[in-house]
Parts: C-alpha cells; sequence; structure tokens
C-alpha cells in the first residue's frame, strides 16, 4: 500500500496529495503494517523513519512533512546559511533543511529527546552530513538545565516537552541552551529559525534577543494557546515578546500568509519577520502558492530539488 500511494502521490500538489495518501494509505494501515522505510525526500536528501510514526508517516510516502516550512526555508535562505531548527524531533525538516543550505552552509538541529536523537544521528550517518550539527538540549531561556517530559507514545514522536518541575517518572533533567549561546558558538549570522516546542516559544525567544536583535533571522513557530496555557502563557504574551524585538507576525494558513487571530482556539504556524523586512512576505507568499498548487516536478514546484 505504501509503494501504491508513493505512486499515485508523487507528482501531485501538496494540497491535493495529502488528502489522497489519506484515503489510499490511511494511518491506521501506517500504524498496523509498522515498517521501517527509507525515502528521498523532495530536496534531494534521505530519511529514514517507520511507517506508524505520525511525523515520518507523509514522509515516508511524499517526501516531506511539514512542506509549508520547507517552502519557507527555501524562499528566505540558500547555499551557505545558517539555520537553526529547535525541537528537530526525528528529522523530517532537517533532512530538507540540510538541503536547503548545503555542505557550504551549517544547519543546527537541537533535540532534547534521547529516542529523536538517535533517529536524527541515524539520518546524519545515512546522509554522510558534515554540515549538520546535533545537539541534544532543549532550548531555553537558560544555560544549564530543564526538567523534560517525554512522550508516553511511541508513534507521537514529537509530544515531548519541557516543564516547570516534574513529578512523572517520564520526567528528567536535561541540558538547556539558549538561543544566543548557540549563535555565539556557531560565529555566523542566523537566517531563519524554526521551532516547534510545545508550548515552550516564549522561552527560547527570550533566551535568543541577542539573536532576534542582530541576525533579525526570519522565525517559524507554533502558535498554540492550548499549549502556551499549559506554561501560564497565552498568545497575547507571544505576540508581545515579538513585538518587543520589533517583529511583525502573520499565521501561514492553508492557502497562503493569514492575518493572525490572538483569540483563535486552535494552534496554528506564524511567520515572524522583522519589521524592516516585511517585504519579504510577499516572496514567501508567492513560494508558498506555487509549492501548494504546482505539481511536484522539478522547475515547476519550488519544493523539488533533488
Amino acid at each position: 500500500m505504501l509503494t501504491l500511494a508513493r505512486a499515485i502521490c508523487g507528482c501531485l500538489p501538496p494540497l491535493a496529495a495529502q488528502r489522497v495518501r489519506c484515503f489510499v494509505y490511511p494511518y491506521r494501515t501506517a500504524v498496523r503494517e509498522d515498517h521501517r522505510e527509507q525515502v528521498r525526500a523532495i530536496t534531494g536528501g534521505m530519511f529514514a523513519g517507520r511507517t506508524s510514526d505520525f511525523h515520518a508517516y507523509p514522509m515516508l510516502v511524499h517526501g516531506y512533512f511539514e512542506w509549508r516550512n520547507v517552502a519557507i526555508c527555501a524562499a528566505v535562505c540558500g547555499k551557505g546559511d545558517l539555520v537553526v531548527e529547535v525541537g528537530a524531533n526525528v528529522g523530517t525538516e532537517t533532512v530538507c533543511f540540510a538541503d536547503v543550505v548545503g555542505p557550504g552552509g551549517r544547519l543546527i538541529a537541537v533535540e532534547p529527546d534521547e529516542t529523536n536523537v538517535q533517529a536524527l544521528l541515524g539520518l546524519a550517518e545515512l546522509n554522510g552530513w558534515r554540515h549538520v550539527e546535533i545537539i541534544k538540549a532543549a532550548v531555553s531561556d537558560v544555560d544549564g538545565e530543564v526538567c523534560f517530559e517525554a512522550t508516553q507514545q511511541q508513534a507521537a514522536s514529537g509530544i515531548g516537552r519541557v516543564v516547570r518541575e516534574g513529578t512523572s517518572e517520564r520526567v528528567v533533567k536535561v541540558r538547556s541552551v539558549r538561543l544566543d549561546t548557540l549563535r555565539r558558538a556557531a560565529h555566523n549570522r542566523v537566517a531563519a529559525v524554526f521551532m516547534d516546542v510545545e508550548g515552550h516559544e516564549i522561552a527560547v525567544l527570550k533566551g535568543g534577543r541577542e539573536v532576534l536583535r542582530d541576525d533579525r533571522p526570519v522565525v517559524v513557530l507554533e502558535a498554540s494557546p492550548k499549549l502556551l496555557a499549559r506554561n501560564g502563557w497565552s498568545l497575547g504574551d507571544l505576540a508581545e515578546e515579538l513585538l518587543q524585538a520589533r517583529y511583525r507576525y502573520v499565521t501561514i494558513g492553508r492557502f497562503g500568509l493569514e492575518k493572525a487571530d490572538l483569540g483563535a482556539k486552535r494552534a496554528v504556524n506564524w511567520l515572524c519577520l522583522p519589521e524592516e523586512k516585511m517585504d519579504l512576505a510577499q516572496t514567501i507568499r508567492r513560494t508558498l502558492q506555487r509549492a501548494g498548487w504546482m505539481p511536484m516536478i522539478r522547475g515547476l514546484n519550488p519544493l523539488v530539488r533533488g
């Protein structure tokens, strides 16, 4: 069924392919089969994972997971740039970001979950990366340690989270590092930051104030009122942290960029741009439209680089 899904979905635009995938090769089938597979990402690199993993499953069909993040990276970054991925999970975007910046660039992928780190190291070996640095840590507002609660669900590799204190047996102490500290060690300007940190976004931004002030990178983050509330924050608090850094934010919607709604109840991703770089929004909007609607053919769809 996986082979059939790949054949049918292979050239379809992402906005159509993801719906077709759910019909041809539904997730419940992928979980039941629980195969370990390899696939070439649309950008050229190789990915390996299990079909039962919620994040690996679409990647193993299409060669992408969060295709909008890949499109944004392709729109604002190029060969030789430095990208920081905060919460790299099992590497579905890591592979693509590494391809975008190329061997002459650099990708710093930070992930606190030991199982996910091992998956990332496996990808590094599979692809022979020399320009990707994998760091086992949580990115926060302190250099030191934080409490991290690992996921209970083997198939949900991306829902581990930093917690204020731990009483569960799943909570462990992990190394924490600030974005500013990562930047100082890299000795290069950060072009973009992509983060998926389950409600810990404000702490990451606080720990990266120097990066936001000096490098003015493009930032993509999850804006989830539910996950933020677990840490005592709100969408308004997230917006205020960005505004203090002179950033503006818009929602990355299904069909492009939309005005952000601070009263929203569901999680979305925000594109955050320095106020002096708001002209990039037009470039990103066009790239998202082409990436979403064009067939997955090199020269037509900007995501296809492999």
